[in-house]
């Protein structure tokens, strides 16, 4: 039996990012050594501009108090980020507001990652 092209419909996907989605910036924030001497713990900053859509979340989401009902959902194109993004710490700035990531869900079928949905709150 032929294996289902994954590549392939990723690039497809992509394709309807590029037509259809919006540059979000997206900043992932990492925390490095503490500083003893300082009383502080360094942290980088990593800024992508990325391809994203912005939903609203659908009200079973709010219902079962998974996600607050002023959150969204910003889809991600799967191709933009290496790594999953990190709820509380990650950041991303979407028609010029800043929001918090609160939840990363992927869709990730035969090990190909299509998208990210990413939960967001102000």
């Amino acid at each position: 039996m032929p294996s289902f092209d994954y590549l392939a419909l990723r690039n497809r996907t992509d394709r309807l990012f590029d037509k259809f989605g919006q540059n979000v910036i997206f900043e992932a924030h990492a925390k490095g050594a503490y500083d003893p001497a300082t009383g502080t713990v360094a942290s980088t900053v990593t800024t992508t501009v990325v391809q994203g859509v912005l939903q609203q979340i659908e009200s079973r989401l709010v219902a079962n108090g998974l996600v607050q009902a002023d959150s969204k959902l910003l889809l991600i194109r799967g191709s933009d980020l290496a790594a999953a993004p990190v709820p509380a710490t990650d950041t991303a700035e979407v028609n010029g507001a800043t929001y918090r990531v609160v939840r990363v869900d992927e869709e990730n079928p035969g090990g190909t990652t299509m998208i990210w949905k990413v939960y967001i709150h102000t």
